[in-house]
């Protein structure tokens, strides 16, 4: 499973001026995370608006991640919806570009029993032929999982991993030394380091679209058994994840990737425009976020 190890960013979706899906700006960030060194991508999940996409928009900008990544690095395609048939049809067609693996946060709104959501997932990994990794975000979900019932998705050998966003530590925990074969994600940017030393093997952010070197500095420091330097990074990382969250996440973190210079425009509504004193904020933090441009 090392395909499933290292940063993943959790790209974004740019759009024209129009509010339309502007691909160039798309293709222009894969690039240049790949250039910092990032291990692989996970494509059309929270951080990519999802669920303000129509299914044409969200096969499309997949497809554009798929391309433009080009096979140098794998892409986990996020297919979950409200509706099983949705997610299938989703899996199915990131199934056709040949995606590394598929993911789908837990069927949220109505509520479900635990038999109803294995029943999503196995409806999914029955479809396709590809790894499955369950996101778990009990927060924006309101699914909260036990520590059995993740045993339970572990006893399918077709669910390799789990991208745990949630601060339950001590789940992630327990998660690695009951499920050894599981690979598992850190989901909190700011909690990554704290992730790593409880044994996830890697992480799936927000920020790393825009400050991909950083956490890929911790992990090497950590690896290295340099902590005090790994939390120093954590630190710097931090102080602009707090004035992000101020700020409001994704409309915040498209802020940060349009001063690196790439065009963004914003998020679809509901989600409200940047306030003029958030941004003052963010852009006196500009100086954290080194390499600001393309080398």
């Amino acid at each position: 499973m090392n395909t499933f190890k290292g940063i993943f960013p959790a790209l974004i979706t740019p759009y024209t001026p129009g509010g339309e899906l502007n691909e160039a700006s798309l293709v222009a960030l894969v690039e240049r995370l790949i250039r910092q060194g990032v291990a692989g991508f996970y494509a059309m999940g929270s951080s990519g608006e999802c669920f303000l996409l129509d299914e044409a928009e969200r096969r499309r900008g997949l497809e554009v991640v798929f391309a433009a990544a080009g096979g140098r690095v794998p892409v986990i395609a996020q297919i979950g919806s409200t509706s099983t048939r949705q997610s299938v049809r989703l899996a199915e067609h990131a199934a056709s570009l040949g995606v590394a693996a598929v993911s789908s946060v837990s069927p949220f709104y109505y509520k479900y029993d635990f038999a109803g959501l294995l029943t999503h997932y196995r409806a999914i990994m029955d479809a396709v032929d590809l790894p499955m990794i369950v996101y778990n975000i009990p927060s924006l979900s309101g699914v909260t999982y036990t520590l059995d019932q993740l045993q339970q998705f572990g006893s399918d050998p077709r669910i390799v991993g789990i991208k745990h966003t949630s601060q339950d530590l001590f789940q992630l925990e327990r998660i690695r030394a009951l499920v050894p074969r599981l690979t598992v994600f850190n989901g909190f940017d700011e909690m990554f380091l704290a992730g790593l030393s409880m044994g996830a093997h890697g992480a799936i952010g927000t920020t790393f679209s825009f400050m991909a070197p950083k956490f890929i500095r911790i992990q090497r420091l950590y690896e290295a058994g340099r902590m005090a330097d790994a939390l120093a990074e954590q630190h710097s990382a931090n102080t602009v994840i707090a004035a992000l969250i101020a700020a409001g996440v994704f409309s915040g973190t498209k802020h940060f990737i349009e001063r690196q210079g790439i065009a963004c425009y914003g998020c679809r509504e509901p989600m409200q425009a940047l306030h003029p004193e958030h941004a003052a904020r963010l852009d006196a933090l500009l100086d954290q976020l080194e390499p600001l441009a393309d080398d």
